[in-house]
This record gives structure tokens, sequence and C-alpha cells, in this order.
């Protein structure tokens, strides 16, 4: 029966020491689970980036390889679906303003303006957000050639200049197709704003970056490039250089040359419409009315295909009040501006240009303003997140160290100031609560003999012993100064003060040390019905402890019989 009672006790010893092993560490665990945690997020987003990053540039190739989206009449509808499905999924900036500036592309070609100018308001949103500063510079310039000039809205052409200039300035331009572009544009812009010399300068070095690449593909630029350059010459007054560089892209009187163009829709555009418009004027100078009636047919033609009227009108308007043209061409012109004045209206497209900038600027706004919100959302969660992480870690540090306060450094237990503190407590809440003290027997022995570095040996052993025993709100262990310790036993504890004090001798007695002796130790046991009238519970301990050491030593005194 003995040997089963001491299994068992030595059973509960060990579940008494994982429970202070696990309390003492439990600080240590906390910090380092948190830091996996965040490190694991960590890694986890960026094994996420890297998987979006590669399904990103697959569906970019694939729409750029025309497996995904076909760009035909009658795939138009499907591959808007497809691409609108893709800009509601959370990718990349620099991908969403890719996917918006395929839709604004779709939506322009189905004719839907307001639709084409809100998608073009996101990509330029999403590609600025994402630096994608040579992708931005492409739509601007589109945005300048097809939309704002043609429709004589020269202040809008001018602001996005501004911002085009803006990042040539702070990121540069890459591509030598973009500078010719750029160039070009800015030559435009002087162009209608009537400063011709400077719109030459610009021109000829929009012709100097083609001359001096060397990439063939610029080489379809070069005509664009002439042909403004020519039609800014008629206004300085030279004709004839203006038809020398016009004579290899229109058949003109007198040098047989042939308009030769493989590039339609753009050519059209930025070519083939100032070709004939500076074609007109050349055959006005020269007197040649037939081919110049010819010239205005073709120039109206193309100018109607490619909703450029406006562009028709001015030339047509530039005839008719600075050649002196004949009566009867007079007339004529005039027939065709009023076919131009029932399709168009001066202050109607400005307005309308007008227009379509603001749904890009409110596009932009609305886009900012969501992003605010969720950056100032993730802001205040960071914030909040931080002051809390912060008040755990100061309350942590403030726990340890007022913990680290009551400890023993050398035997782990608690201090004679935290015994105190909980002797008060315990009176002052009425807290029943019994007293082991116990002190190591000739310790003075240990230490002369062995050394004060043995004697501490021995002290910190026993203090494991006591912690081992320890349970929260059951049994607490105290050093109470030099060797002897104190235990604070409450009602919750099932086994007996006494008990408890019989099994910590017999473990002590059992433990064994390099220098080959037995270290026992003397305790004394007391509670409040032990505790004589006048004296605490700690006083009675300590005089039950001494009555032990006085009577053989190695015992455990819990009252002392009378005789």
């Amino acid at each position: 029966m003995a040997e089963k009672y001491h299994t068992v006790m030595l059973f509960c010893d060990r579940i008494n020491f994982m429970k202070v092993l696990f309390r003492n560490r439990i600080i240590k665990i906390s910090a380092a689970v948190f830091f996996l945690v965040i490190a694991a997020l960590a890694v986890f987003h960026l094994i996420s980036d890297q998987r979006r990053s590669k399904e990103e540039s697959k569906i970019i190739n694939d729409i750029n390889s025309l497996k995904l989206v076909k760009y035909k009449d009658e795939t138009v509808y499907s591959d808007l679906q497809i691409l609108l499905e893709l800009s509601s999924k959370k990718y990349s900036d620099s991908f969403l303003g890719f996917i918006n500036e395929r839709i604004s592309f779709l939506y322009k070609s189905m004719g839907d303006d307001l639709h084409y100018y809100t998608s073009l308001g996101k990509a330029l949103y999403y590609l600025e957000k994402s630096r994608n500063f040579q992708t931005m510079l492409n739509l601007y310039a589109d945005l300048i050639d097809y939309q704002y000039i043609p429709n004589g809205n020269y202040d809008l052409a001018e602001q996005v200049l501004l911002k085009i200039e803006n990042i040539e300035r702070n990121e540069g331009i890459e591509e030598a197709r973009m500078k010719t572009t750029i160039y070009r544009i800015k030559g435009d812009i002087a162009y209608y704003n009537q400063n011709y010399a400077s719109a030459s300068e610009m021109y000829a070095v929009a012709a100097q970056v083609i001359h001096e690449s060397d990439k063939p593909v610029l080489s379809f630029f070069l005509p664009i490039a002439e042909v403004h350059e020519a039609r800014n010459l008629i206004e300085l007054g030279k004709f004839s250089e203006a038809e020398k560089l016009l004579e290899k892209y229109i058949e003109i009187e007198g040098h047989g040359g042939t308009q030769s163009y493989p590039f339609e829709d753009v050519v059209i555009k930025l070519c083939t419409i100032p070709l004939y418009q500076a074609a007109c004027c050349i055959y006005a100078h020269n007197g040649d009315y037939e081919n110049l009636k010819t010239c205005i047919e073709r120039l109206i033609d193309y100018s109607y295909k490619q909703t450029f009227e406006r562009m028709a009108l001015i030339t047509l308007l530039k005839l008719k009040t600075e050649y002196g043209l004949p009566p009867e061409l007079e007339n004529f012109i005039q027939k065709k501006l009023d076919s131009l004045y029932s399709v168009i209206y001066l202050q109607d497209s400005k307005s309308y240009t007008d227009m379509c900038n603001s749904q890009i600027n409110s596009t932009i706004s609305l886009l900012e303003e969501a992003e605010s919100i969720r950056t100032e959302k993730k802001r205040s969660c960071i914030i909040f997140c931080s002051f809390g992480l912060l008040c755990i870690a100061l309350a942590l540090l403030a726990f340890k160290i007022k913990q680290k306060s009551y400890i023993d450094e050398l035997t782990g237990t608690f201090n004679r100031r935290y015994l105190n503190k909980k002797l008060a407590r315990n009176e002052k809440h009425h807290i029943p609560y019994s007293v082991i003290m116990l002190d190591i027997d000739d310790f003075k022995h240990v230490n002369d003999t062995y050394g004060h570095d043995t004697g501490d040996i021995v002290l910190k052993s026993i203090g494991e012993i006591l912690n081992y025993r320890c349970r929260p709100k059951k049994i607490e262990a105290f050093r109470y100064g030099g060797e002897e310790f104190v235990l604070l036993i409450y009602a919750d504890e099932i086994l007996s003060p006494a008990v408890i004090a019989e099994n910590i001798r017999h473990e002590v007695m059992a433990q064994k040390w390099h220098f080959n002796e037995t270290v026992t130790v003397s305790l004394g046991v007391a509670d409040k019905s032990t505790t004589e009238e006048g004296l605490s519970i700690i006083k009675q301990a300590d005089i039950f402890l001494y009555y032990a050491k006085r009577h053989g030593k190695n015992q455990v005194c819990a009252g002392i019989t009378e005789g």
C-alpha cells in the first residue's frame, strides 16, 4: 500500500513539474507563436504574389497573342465580358491598368464613348498607381491625337501634354517610338497655337529621332512627322518646301508622286487627313483647282470615316478666306461647309470633349477616394493593432518585471517580500490557509565543508523540489531567508499539509549529491486550529520547526504534545 501511495505521489509530482514549466515559459512561447504567425503570413503573401504574377503574365500573353480575346466584330461582346470579369478580380495595379486599357479599346470600337472614357480613367489610375508610366504615355498620346485635337479642345491637349512632360522629366522616355510621338505632339500643339517656328523645331526633332533609330518599324512614323511639318511650312509661306516633302506621299502636279500607306487606320487619322489638308492648300496656292476639288472630296471623305470632321472644316474655312478662289470654287466649298456644319458644331465638339475629360477625371477621383478610404482603414487597423500589441508587450514586460521582483533568483521560489504580501492578502480577505516552514539541517556544515557553491546547489535543488509541488491557488513556495523555506497550503489542496511536508522530507532525503552525504530537512506545520492565541500562523509554524530541530531533526512537527 505504501509503494502504491509513493507511486501516485511521484506521478503527481511530475504533473506539477509540467505545470510549473508551462507557467514559467508561457510568455516566451506566446512571443514565439506570434512571430511564427507573422512569418507564416509573410511567406503566404510572398507565394500568393508569385502565383498571381505568373497568372497575370500568362493572361497578358494570351491577350496579346489573340488566344483569349479575338478583337473581331463577331466576338467583341464575348471579349468584353472576359475582360470585365478579369477587371473585377484582385490583381496587381499594373495588370488592372492593362486590362482596363484593353476594355477602353473595345468600348471605343463599339462607339460607346461614355464607357470608353470611364475605362480609360480606370486604366490611367491603375497605371499611375503601379508607376507604369510608359503605357500611360501611350494613352495620353492617343487622347491628344484622337480626341482633343480633332475636336478642337487644345486647352485639354495642353493639360495632357503637361502630364506627359512631367513623366518625361521624372521618369524619362524609354522607347524611340514614344519619343518621336511626343515631339510630334508638341509640334502639333505649337501649330494649333500658331507658334509655327516652335512647331518646326519639334517636328525636326521627331524626324531626327526616327533617323537615329536602328529599328525599321520607326520608318512608319516618318511620313507622319514630315506631313505635319509640310502643313506647318505652308503657314510659314514655304510652299515649295512643303510641296517637296509631300511629293513622295501624294500625286502633285509636276512631280508624279503617289500615296503609299499600308497602315490604314492610324495613317488615315495622323497622316492622310493632314496630308490632304496640306495638299489642298498647295493646290489652291498653285491655282490647280481641278486637283483641289478632288483633294477636298478625299479630305472630307476620310474625315467623315474617322469622325474628324472638324479637321476638314478648318481647312475649308482656310481655303475660302485666305486663297481668293474663283466664285464657282467658293460655291463648291460653301456647299461642303454647309454639309459639315450639319454634322458638327464647334461649341458642341468642345463641350463634348469637356464632358469626356470630366468623365476620365471623375473616374480617377472616385477610385482615388475609394483607395484613400481603404488606405485609411488599413492605417487605422495597423495603428490599432500596433497599439494593442504595444500594450500587450508592455503589460507582459510589466508582469515579467513584477514577477521577477517576487522571485528568488537562486532557488526559483517566491521571495520573502511576496510572502509578506500574500500573508497580508490572506488575512485581509479571510482566506484559510496552512503553513509549512522548512529548514535545511546542518546547512552550515555543508557550506563550511564543501564551499558556498555546493551550498547554492543544495538550495537550488530543494527549491526545485518545492516548486514541483506548487499549483496555482493550492500550493505556493517561498524562500524565507538563508536555508529556510515556507509553503502556503490552501483549502483546495486535497492532501493535508502534514502529508505534503512528510513527502517533501522523504524526497529531500532521497536526493543524491556529488559530495556523497545525505541532506535532511526539518519541517513545522501550522494552521489556524493549531496556532496559539496572539501568534500568527507563520510564527506558530516556526515554533514547530525549531521543536522538530531540537528533537532530532529530519522530521515533521505539526503540533507539540504536552509532557
